[in-house]
């Protein structure tokens, strides 16, 4: 009986025990739903977040543009460079060859101009004589046939005036045949003259030219993606290094269409780096106009039988605080970031947008020639044949 009674309270005991362990897991499980519940209505309902969002940045390819063998080359990969570094240098060789002919070509342009000057003077002066000439064999031949009429001169004497009239007469109308033709090369001043604007143009071309055997970077930025050596053939066009422009950098973000519904331009963002574990701080600037699969280069086509709904990534823009860059550090673009959206503060935003803005627009001026130089150049080549 003694034993019996101690199984029985060994039960109620353990039966106790386990009853306290339940309720203990029950006010656990309800506490952490209470929590989560509490999460949501004060924080987690104006956040959404997600992993899928990747560093991005300006990437611009650099290009030969022209042609010829590389005997220069000033940078490899990773390395800084800022606008204006000589990055690589192509034999030029050729190209100065090109100009020196053009140069020539405009040299004897003007002399051509002038020589047809010369040609037109001399044209005049013979025109001048020619009608002296003509006046006086018309003189003659009028002479001659009033003494043929009187019967003082033969008729082979009046034919000879008369061949000597019309000849002169035609060399006359050859000469200012010839003197408008001269006119027409000679239309307006030496800056005009045809054959002196192609040559002048051909020069250009070649100048030109031999400045692009010199390639500069357009921006500051670090290199990738070299794909040039030393004695390599270059054609133009051909892509050679691209520069990363990481001082203008933001995160594409491809958020679930489902989380789409609050969200708007302007919302803030919290970031956090996979690189280096430091939070960045971001403000949506952008959302794309379609799908991720809507705009890539071949879309999914939903036609067939066997569809099955898949929940589509909306591609958003985030800029990253200038702030946060200059304190946290620059990010190599592809490296991962996990963002989260503030939807509540969302008309709280920072009005210092110039903290977020990116670069919408830039210009170099590595790919321009200074006109006044080359002018000035041309013109002294001018005067010198002038």
């Amino acid at each position: 009986m003694d034993i019996q009674e101690n199984i029985n309270v060994n039960v109620n005991e353990n039966n106790n025990e386990a009853k306290k362990k339940i309720i203990i897991f029950l006010i656990i499980v309800t506490i952490a739903a209470i929590a989560y519940l509490l999460y949501y209505q004060l924080v987690g309902k104006y956040n959404e977040s997600t992993e899928n969002a990747y560093v991005n940045a300006e990437q611009i390819t650099v290009t030969s543009q022209v042609g010829g063998l590389v005997t220069e080359l000033n940078i490899t990969d990773t390395q800084d460079v800022k606008e204006g570094d000589l990055l690589a240098s192509v034999d030029d060789t050729d190209y100065k060859i090109a100009l020196e002919t053009a140069e020539a070509n405009i040299a004897q342009a003007v002399k051509a101009y002038y020589s047809t000057q010369s040609q037109k003077n001399a044209i005049d002066q013979d025109i001048n004589a020619k009608k002296v000439i003509l006046e006086k064999l018309a003189e003659d031949y009028t002479r001659n046939k009033t003494a043929k009429t009187a019967g003082l001169i033969t008729d082979e004497q009046l034919k000879a005036s008369k061949a000597a009239y019309e000849q002169a007469e035609a060399g006359l109308k050859a000469s200012q045949s010839n003197l408008e033709g001269t006119k027409v090369q000679l239309s307006g001043s030496l800056e005009e003259y045809p054959p002196l604007k192609q040559a002048i143009a051909m020069y250009k071309t070649a100048y030109i030219n031999l400045s692009r055997t010199k390639i500069y970077a357009p921006v500051s930025g670090k290199v990738a993606r070299k794909n040039i050596t030393i004695g390599q053939k270059l054609m133009p066009n051909q892509a050679i290094l691209v520069i990363v422009d990481l001082n203008n950098i933001w995160v594409d973000a491809n958020l679930k269409e489902t989380q789409m519904k609050d969200i708007k331009i302007g919302d803030k963002v919290e970031l956090k780096s996979d690189i280096n574990g430091k939070e960045y701080e971001g403000k949506i600037i952008g959302i794309s106009a379609g799908s991720g699969s809507a705009m890539s280069l071949l879309p999914a086509q939903n036609a067939s039988g066997n569809w099955i709904k898949v929940v589509q990534r909306i591609p958003v823009k985030i800029a990253i605080s200038k702030k946060s860059i200059e304190k946290n550090g620059v990010l190599p673009i592809g490296s991962s970031m996990e963002i989260d959206v503030k939807l509540k503060k969302s008309s709280e935003q920072n009005n210092d947008d110039s903290n977020f803005e990116l670069l919408k627009s830039r210009a170099t001026k590595m790919y321009q020639v200074d006109e006044d130089k080359l002018n000035a150049e041309i013109q002294e080549i001018i005067n010198k044949n002038k």
